[in-house]
């Protein structure tokens, strides 16, 4: 009973390091990025390792994995973040906009819809791109 229970606490705290781990390469590679030109790239690389966890390969070198990717899509994840940044921003604009309208808020419904469908095809692209960057395209 006492090994089984050890075992659990170990693999536990095995996923709790890893997790640790490539979060902080994604700060790390954030910073080194310069903030806005190094997030995008650093989360298509956390993504990529994360994916192949999920496909099962748990023994691999995570940081030769994430640097890799990081090199790789360093272009393509800038130019994504660059579409999401004016993306969010035009958001940004449009809910000041609206919040100078005074009655219907219907107006706000639909751009909280469009904001929510913004943000969901942001973490879709990061799932692609990882996918992508996986099989080599």
């Amino acid at each position: 009973m006492v090994h089984i229970l050890s075992n659990g606490v170990y693999k536990f705290c095995e996923w709790v390091t890893r997790l640790a781990y490539v979060n902080i390469l994604w700060l790390c590679f954030t910073v080194l990025g310069l903030g806005l030109f190094g997030w995008m790239p650093a989360s298509i690389a956390m993504f990529a390792v994360t994916k192949k966890w999920v496909n099962g390969e748990t023994d691999i070198r995570i940081f030769p994995v994430f640097w890799n990717s990081y090199k790789q899509d360093w272009w393509k994840g800038n130019i994504l973040g660059i579409i999401f940044a004016i993306t969010f921003f035009l958001f940004y604009l449009d809910f000041r906009i609206i919040g100078t309208f005074e009655g219907n808020t219907t107006l706000l419904l639909f751009v909280m819809l469009g904001l929510f469908l913004s943000v969901s095809t942001t973490f879709f692209i990061f799932y692609l791109s990882s996918l992508i960057t996986i099989l080599g395209y």
